[in-house]
């Protein structure tokens, strides 16, 4: 008999989301999916039914939280209809634990995010890590996207949920439809017939990214450019700072990932830059793995997850300084030589390290263990 998973999301149209049901289906589940309407996150939702609990906007977590609350009679109706439930992060896990009640349905919860509350000091923090704390061990699965997750539910809230890291690697169909595309003609190298072209891509969140990228392409447009591609989020006057720089070029919003080959053939370094501290420095971004993929090196802060791969794999630069300017500075004296070393190492990393290939048989293999205990 086909495993009904019933996925549950605060963000309807999520390519995460949409890549995470396509392995449950591949998987050999039958997935739905029920989640929130957020119409700032352009995307689609996945090839599978889906039910809808409605809107929610960004931040106010009190208001979010009562909008949860509302759509808990909704939720229960599909819950009803499945075998097992899969929560994307905190907030759809507590909807699930309260839609679910007396329902007897195994919970598994997907862990792609952490916000600042959950690592926060006080009483603030306390309070979300005792709600989370709650939340983690009435589950039978922890999946995380990142291994610097596993400290925060090891060391943190100390429960003994099992755990599986799945990281956000490309799927390997897409990847084969990169590697079948005709060679792509050369242009002039970077520093000697045009600017070395930075490209930051995704959701566009990170203030410190936005005044490292206009410092350096102020302080040298020369030698470097930077395209911006994705939706900005938070971001002060975005479209008015980009606008103000000839010299960063905003693209818009794209499909992920079948737009991702036109952004990064069109750059030589691919921006993955988050503060190296929590929860942001646990992360592992997808376009860390797109740009290994396309074999792009990367800029990324030394001691956050991106920034340890990018050093230790020498696939491009850790930057050190946590200062704009100082940062701008340390982009601008790389050498030509560490580009080219660069560019030489990502080319020769072997492809498990990006591509997606056994990761639905692991995450078959979890659930099915959950439901049979």
């Amino acid at each position: 008999m086909t495993v009904r998973v019933l996925c549950i999301a605060s963000i309807l149209t999520s390519p995460h989301i949409a890549k995470r049901v396509a392995m449950l289906q591949q998987a050999g589940f039958e997935a739905s999916l029920a989640g929130f309407e957020r119409p700032q996150y352009l995307g689609r939702p996945p090839d599978c039914p889906v039910r809808s609990l409605g809107a929610m906007t960004d931040g106010r977590y009190v208001s979010r939280a009562l909008r949860i609350a509302r759509a808990a009679p909704q939720a229960r109706a599909a819950i009803r209809g499945s075998d097992l439930i899969y929560a994307f992060n905190s907030d759809s896990a507590l909807l699930a634990l309260i839609a679910g009640a007396g329902l007897r349905r195994p919970l598994a919860m997907e862990t792609s995010d952490l916000m600042p509350p959950q690592v926060a000091d006080g009483m603030r923090g306390s309070a979300a890590r005792l709600i989370d704390r709650r939340i983690a061990r009435a589950c039978k699965l922890l999946t995380l996207t990142s291994h610097g997750y596993a400290a925060y539910f090891r060391d943190r809230l100390r429960v003994e949920t099992p755990r599986l890291v799945i990281e956000n690697k490309a799927e390997a169909w897409f990847v084969e439809s990169v590697r079948a595309r005709p060679p792509r003609p050369e242009d002039a190298a970077p520093f000697a017939g045009r600017p070395l072209r930075i490209g930051w891509f995704g959701a566009l969140r990170d203030e410190w990214s936005l005044q490292v990228l206009d410092a350096l392409t102020r302080a040298a447009p020369e030698r470097f450019s930077a395209v911006l591609a994705g939706t900005p989020i938070g971001l002060d006057r975005f479209t008015e700072r980009t606008a103000a720089n000839p010299n960063l070029v905003y693209r818009g919003p794209y499909d992920h990932p079948r737009g991702l080959p036109a952004l990064y053939d069109e750059v030589d370094l691919v921006m993955a830059c988050r503060s190296p501290e929590p929860p942001d420095g646990l992360s592992q971004t997808n376009r860390y793995y797109d740009a290994c993929l396309f074999r792009k090196p990367l800029i990324a802060r030394a001691g956050s997850e991106d920034g340890e791969n990018v050093r230790e794999r020498s696939i491009g630069l850790a930057l050190t300084a946590s200062g704009v300017e100082e940062a701008a500075a340390e982009i601008r004296g790389a050498a030509d030589a560490d580009w080219e070393r660069w560019r030489r190492n990502i080319a020769a990393l072997p492809r498990e390290t990006y591509v997606d290939e056994g990761d639905a048989a692991m995450l078959r293999d979890a659930l099915t263990r959950i439901l049979r205990a």
